[in-house]
């Protein structure tokens, strides 16, 4: 039986990434923009084990405000800001925007990818929104297989943080 709905997805922007999306900059230039591109210290990979800390400090040089927040728990927003949440593991991130009116999760993939607003719960057989309820199954439960597309299960939570309702800038190094 073919699943219950559709993969709800949009064009945004072929010059922004994932961060680039999560910051709402749709122009942040040709190539993968990352944390602390913009205030001029990006985070790079070739930070080893200290890689996840240079998201983090590249996302406040930038603008971000990091907030504490677990996957079960999610931060509350706040008047005028928004939550996006980090994924990375030692080569790469990755970053998801809250939609606090709607209650539901949302992300690109790469600079070429659309923004995915749903996924296919492949148990359930049907398209499903992440909400906050559903954030722990997809990230600390580890259930990728529960859902598709998803291509980012190599990574795990390092942070959330409150971004500006205008967006902030980012920039590729």
């Amino acid at each position: 039986m073919p699943p219950l709905g559709t993969l709800e997805e949009l064009q945004w922007s072929h010059d922004s990434n994932c961060y680039g999306y999560a910051c709402k900059c749709q122009h942040a230039g040709v190539g993968t923009a990352v944390p602390g591109a913009a205030a001029g210290n990006p985070a790079l990979p070739n930070a080893g084990a200290n890689y996840h800390q240079a998201l983090i400090a590249g996302a406040i040089a930038d603008g971000a405000a990091q907030v504490a927040g677990t996957t079960a728990a999610p931060p509350a927003d706040t008047p005028g800001h928004y939550v996006v949440a980090l994924l990375a593991n030692n080569i790469g991130f990755h970053w998801m925007r809250r939609d606090g009116h709607l209650n539901r999760w949302s992300w690109k993939d790469g600079n070429g990818g659309t923004i995915k607003y749903n996924l296919l719960h492949t148990n359930l057989n049907r398209y499903v929104y992440i909400k906050n309820e559903s954030l722990v199954d997809l990230l600390d439960n580890n259930n990728p297989s529960h859902y598709a597309p998803w291509a980012y299960s190599n990574m795990t939570f390092v942070s959330y943080f409150r971004i500006p309702d205008a967006g902030i800038e980012v920039a590729v190094p």
